[in-house]
């Protein structure tokens, strides 16, 4: 056929008779990150897993010889701490709306919060961008979603505590203003705000400038109001496990002392979750309505219950993830 252009040739005279098929749905097939992602979230995933095991078995051993608060408090803690991570990773979705299935948008959240096992406070937050960008969230997108992700976290955590715990004899309603200041900080939910602390961070971290931009205000405001959820979740079964080993403690003083003690201890970054900082935190509030050794008590066996919430919703997002894709494929 010489003399016959190209295009016409490939129109009437095609190789190839069998129509292109169709490519697969966006939700078939699992994300595949460039090998150094992935060759990154490995390293993630086995350093946060040591970290995860150290911190289980240090909590063992500091349970050794202590009360052990009844198998249905542990059980209603359990669920509890549950509901409050959904709540927390659904916050991270509103932040991040239709770029990518809910379920693999809550994920990152689940996998990350292995590593605030590890020293240093970066890994959970380098985790949990570099899992966003596996599921085809752009890293200049994640990043800000991140940081007022961590921020809502933390200003969730310091209101909730602040209010509750001026429920305290030690606190008294004398500090009602500190309360006042746990509710102040609301006020950061406001995006110009975040935006201008963004950019002061941006001035001293270079690398940062090309940041996408915040996500939109309806989207904060979501978010920072499953943080308050999620900080009285955790609160509330903390509260469950000490009421269990002590009938007498205050449970509302008790929920506004693990909040207040899980919001400073974020702010310490280079302790690993906190660790023993929360637990001397919760005593100085408690300590005059509850001996320490109960409020330690309850605080160890918060920290390995947040743990096994954390493991079932990895294992239950990966099943769902499983259901969904054995879907796809059989339709």
């Amino acid at each position: 056929m010489d003399g016959v252009p190209r295009c016409v040739t490939a129109r009437y005279f095609p190789v190839d008779q069998n129509p292109p098929s169709e490519p697969p749905p966006p939700d078939a097939l699992e994300a595949s990150p460039p090998p150094r992602l992935r060759r990154v979230l490995r390293v993630f995933y086995v350093v946060s897993a040591g970290f995860v095991l150290v911190a289980v078995a240090s909590g063992l051993d500091r349970a050794e010889g202590r009360v052990v608060p009844s198998i249905v408090a542990l059980g209603v803690a359990l669920a509890f701490a549950v509901v409050a991570g959904r709540v927390s990773a659904s916050g991270w979705a509103a932040l991040v709306p239709g770029r990518a299935p809910r379920r693999d948008l809550r994920r990152c959240v689940y996998a990350s919060q292995l590593g605030k096992y590890v020293p240093g406070g970066v890994v959970q937050a380098a985790g949990q961008v570099a899992i966003a960008v596996q599921i085809g969230i752009p890293a200049r997108d994640a990043l800000p979603a991140y940081l007022v992700f961590a921020l809502h976290v933390v200003l969730g955590s310091l209101a909730i505590g602040a209010l509750l715990a001026t429920q305290s004899a030690v606190v008294g309603a004398g500090w009602a203003v500190l309360g006042g200041l746990g509710l102040l900080s609301c006020a950061l939910v406001a995006r110009p705000l975040v935006a201008w602390l963004v950019g002061l961070v941006q001035r001293v971290v270079h690398r940062l400038q090309r940041l996408g931009p915040l996500p939109p205000q309806p989207a904060m405001c979501r978010c920072f109001a499953m943080q308050l959820a999620f900080a009285l979740g955790q609160g509330v079964a903390f509260a469950i496990l000490l009421h269990s080993v002590d009938p007498d403690a205050p449970l509302v003083a008790a929920i506004g002392a693990h909040a207040f003690a899980f919001g400073v201890g974020l702010l310490a970054v280079p302790v690993p979750s906190g660790l023993l900082l929360r637990e001397g935190l919760m005593v100085a509030v408690l300590h005059d309505a509850v001996p320490a050794g109960t409020v330690v008590t309850a605080a160890i066996f918060q920290r390995l219950v947040t743990i096994a919430a954390e493991v079932l919703l990895i294992a239950a997002n990966r099943s769902a993830h499983r259901i969904a894709a054995g879907r796809i494929q059989t339709s």
